[in-house]
């Protein structure tokens, strides 16, 4: 790890403090990390999850031929390999998939760092939150510590422009969930 990207949480709180008292406005960017204290797996953790389903329910011929169907260069259990090995293990129903992603995140509920966030979120000029994950966490946050209602952007495109001083906080997701991706064909039954 870089050593000079590493901060204490007490620098961190003080750099903050003082750079919101100079006006600074920061963003917010969670990658899978921030969600796991909430009861999400990170995309890792569901990786090696499916890769071991993949294995159990097919034989090492049907993998090579669903790989070589799907275009998957690895099987690899890691957070890389996370939309294929979703692809995999939820080929040819991905309703499935969704079902079983919605489950997961139903359960999770912000976790104490959500606090914080959402304060700062509602109550200062740093009101950006950037994201690669696909859960609600950051608005539910704000709808159970705040009064303020997210502006939610979200997309694989390009995001529209947000005017400078955007007057609620902004909650962008870098990428749709797993489960909008568009699936391959699948057999026509």
């Amino acid at each position: 790890m870089d050593e000079r990207r590493t901060l204490s949480l007490n620098v961190f709180l003080n750099t903050l403090e003082e750079g919101c008292k100079n006006e600074r406005r920061y963003c917010f960017i969670l990658g899978a990390g921030a969600s796991k204290t909430s009861g999400i797996p990170t995309g890792e953790e569901l990786a090696k999850q499916w890769h071991g389903e993949i294995l159990e329910q097919c034989s090492k011929e049907e993998i090579k031929e669903l790989k070589k169907r799907l275009g998957v260069r690895s099987t690899k259990p890691s957070s890389r390999a996370y939309f294929d090995l979703y692809a995999m293990r939820f080929f040819p129903d991905y309703q499935n998939g969704s079902a079983f992603l919605e489950r997961t995140l139903e359960r999770a509920q912000p976790s104490l760092g959500y606090y914080p966030l959402a304060a700062l979120l509602a109550n200062t000029r740093n009101n950006l939150v950037i994201t690669t994950n696909f859960d609600s966490l950051v608005e539910d946050a704000l709808f159970i510590y705040t009064d303020k209602r997210p502006i939610v952007i979200s997309s694989l495109k390009r995001p529209p422009p947000l005017r400078p001083g955007a007057a609620g906080p902004v909650h962008q997701l870098q990428h749709q969930p797993a489960h909008h991706r568009q699936a391959p064909p699948g057999p026509v039954l």
